[in-house]
C-alpha cells in the first residue's frame, strides 16, 4: 500500500472518529426501538419490544445481530451503538476510497471519501443499519468489478439481510454478470443467497410465526392510508431533508447541486456511475410505488449519488480552470474564490452535530413515566422510541410499528383500535396536536383522558385515562 493510500484512509479513520464523537449524545427516534431489542436480548427478555409480545419490528436482521453479538460483550447499548457505528461510518469511507483506487482514480478516491466521512448526513442515521447498508452495497460493487463471485454472492444475501431494498444492487450486479459471461454464475451462487436469506426467514417464523418482518407489512398498511402526505411524497415531500442535511442554507445548496449536474453530465455513462445511479432510481420507485413514509434514512443510497457526482463535479472544475488559467498563483486563487464558501459551509455543517441530542420533551416524558408510573403501565404515542427508551414501559404505538395488528388497521383507517384494544392509562402528544396524534383527538376531547398535572414540559402533554 502507498502512501498516498495509508495517508487517505488514516484521515477518514481520523475525522471519523472525532465527528462520531461530536455525534456522541445523538438519539433518532426509530434507531431507539432497536436499542431497546437489544437490551431486552441482552436482559434475558428475548429479542422483543414489549417484554413478553413476540411482535417483529426489527427492519435490519444482520444489524440487530451484529448489535446483539456486540452488546452481548459489552453488556451496554448506548455507548456500544455509538462505538459500532462509528466503525461501520469509517468503513465506508475507507471502501468508498477503495472502490476508486480500484477503478485507477485516485483522485476521485481522495476527495469522494473526504466529503463522505464529513457528510453530516450519515451521522444522522446512527443507530440504524443505513452506514452497514452503505457499507455492504460499496463492498458489493467492488467484488463485482474483482470478478470475486463467490464472496459477491455471500455479500448479496447480507445485503439483503440488511435491507430488502438491497436486491435492487444485487439485481443489477448479477445481470451485469450474466450480461458479460453468463457462464460465470453458478448454481451454487444462488444457493448460498438462499440459504442466508431463508436462515433468518426460518427463524421469523419459529420465533414471531411470521416469515417475514412484521414491520414490512405494517408500513404497506400506512402507505396506503394516506396519512403521510401526497402520493409520491418519496420524492415531492423532502423539504425536512433541506433543514436536517444543510441546516437550511441555501447557497451551498445551490453549490452542491450546480457541482452534481456537471459530474452528472459528464460521468453518468461510466459504469459505477451507472450502478449506483439506477441503484437510486429503483430505490426511489419501490418507495413511491409504496407511498411509505419518507423518513431521512431512506435517502442515503442518493445521498452517496450525491457524494460521488458532486466529486466528480468539483474534479472537472478544477481541471476547466487549470486548461484556462496558465499561472499557478491564478488558478489557486480563482479555485480558492470558486470552492471556500462551500468547502467552509460543508465544515461548519458537521460541526453542527455537537448540537444534537435527545428529543428533550420526549426524554423527559419517558423519564417521568419511569419515575411515576408502576412498571406495568401502558403508553401511547405516535413516536415510541424515545418514550420507550427512557420509561421502560409498555408501548403502544397508534401507528402500529410495534404492536400486532394495529398497523392493519391504521391502513384500513380504523383509527380507534390503538385505544380499543389496549386502553393505556397514558397518552402523550404535542401541544397542540400534531399530524397523526388527531387519532387521540377524540379520547380528550371526550373526557376519557385527562391532563396529567404532574407533567408539564413546553410543547408536548401528557394525558391519563380516567375512565
Amino acid at each position: 500500500m502507498n502512501r498516498v493510500k495509508v495517508l487517505n484512509y488514516s484521515l477518514i479513520a481520523a475525522f471519523g472518529a472525532v465527528i462520531t464523537f461530536f455525534n456522541k449524545d445523538f438519539r433518532l427516534d426509530d434507531a431507539l426501538i432497536y436499542y431497546r431489542y437489544i437490551e431486552n436480548y441482552i436482559n434475558g427478555n428475548g429479542l422483543v419490544y414489549n417484554i413478553g409480545e413476540r411482535f417483529n419490528a426489527i427492519s435490519s436482521p444482520l444489524y440487530i445481530y451484529i448489535s446483539i453479538l456486540v452488546s452481548s460483550i459489552t453488556k451496554e447499548v448506548e455507548i456500544t451503538q455509538l462505538v459500532l457505528n462509528g466503525i461501520f461510518v469509517i468503513a465506508v469511507g475507507i471502501s468508498l476510497a477503495s472502490l476508486f483506487y480500484l477503478l485507477n482514480k485516485p483522485s476521485m478516491a481522495f476527495l469522494s471519501s473526504m466529503i463522505f466521512i464529513t457528510t453530516k448526513f450519515f451521522y444522522m442515521t446512527f443507530g440504524l443499519e443505513t452506514n452497514l447498508f452503505i457499507l455492504l452495497s460499496l463492498l458489493s460493487i467492488i467484488f463485482y468489478f474483482k470478478k470475486k463471485y463467490l464472496l459477491l454472492s455471500i455479500l448479496s444475501g447480507l445485503l439483503m439481510l440488511t435491507r430488502g431494498e438491497g436486491l435492487f444492487l444485487v439485481l443489477i450486479l448479477w445481470a451485469l454478470i450474466y450480461y458479460e459471461n453468463k457462464k460465470d454464475i453458478k448454481i451454487y451462487y444462488v444457493v448460498i443467497i438462499a440459504v442466508i436469506l431463508l436462515s433468518n426467514h426460518l427463524f421469523n417464523y419459529f420465533y414471531y410465526n411470521s416469515f417475514f418482518p412484521h414491520t414490512l407489512t405494517a408500513k404497506m398498511s400506512q402507505g396506503r392510508s394516506g396519512y403521510w402526505g401526497v402520493p409520491y411524497s418519496f420524492i415531492l415531500s423532502y423539504n425536512f431533508l433541506f433543514r436536517m442535511a444543510f441546516n437550511n442554507q441555501a447557497f451551498y445548496v445551490l453549490y452542491v447541486m450546480i457541482l452534481f449536474l456537471i459530474g452528472f453530465a459528464n460521468h453518468i455513462k461510466e459504469k459505477l456511475s451507472l450502478i449506483l445511479f439506477i441503484y437510486s432510481v429503483l430505490f426511489t420507485i419501490f418507495h413511491v410505488s409504496l407511498n411509505v413514509q419518507n423518513y431521512h434514512w431512506y435517502y442515503a443510497i442518493h445521498f452517496l449519488n450525491l457524494i460521488v457526482f458532486i466529486s466528480y463535479g468539483i474534479l472537472d472544475v478544477k481541471d476547466f480552470i487549470s486548461s484556462k488559467i496558465n499561472k499557478h498563483v491564478f488558478r489557486i486563487i480563482v479555485s480558492c474564490i470558486i470552492f471556500i464558501y462551500p468547502a467552509l459551509t460543508h465544515i461548519e455543517l458537521f460541526q453542527l452535530l455537537r448540537r444534537e441530542g435527545p428529543i428533550a420533551g420526549y426524554k423527559a416524558a419517558g423519564e417521568w413515566l419511569n419515575e411515576n408510573t408502576p412498571a406495568d403501565t401502558k403508553v401511547a404515542c405516535v413516536e415510541v422510541g424515545h418514550i420507550g427508551w427512557y420509561s421502560k414501559r409498555y408501548m403502544v404505538d397508534m401507528l402500529g410499528l410495534v404492536n400486532p395488528a394495529l398497523a392493519d388497521y391504521v391502513g384500513t383507517r380504523q383509527t380507534d383500535k390503538w385505544f380499543e384494544i389496549y386502553r393505556p392509562e397514558y397518552i402523550l402528544v404535542h401541544d397542540p396536536i400534531a399530524g397523526t396524534e388527531v387519532f387521540a383527538q377524540k379520547y380528550i376531547e371526550n373526557g376519557t383522558y385527562v391532563a396529567e398535572p404532574g407533567y408539564i414540559y413546553p410543547g408536548y402533554k401528557m394525558y391519563k385515562r380516567i375512565r
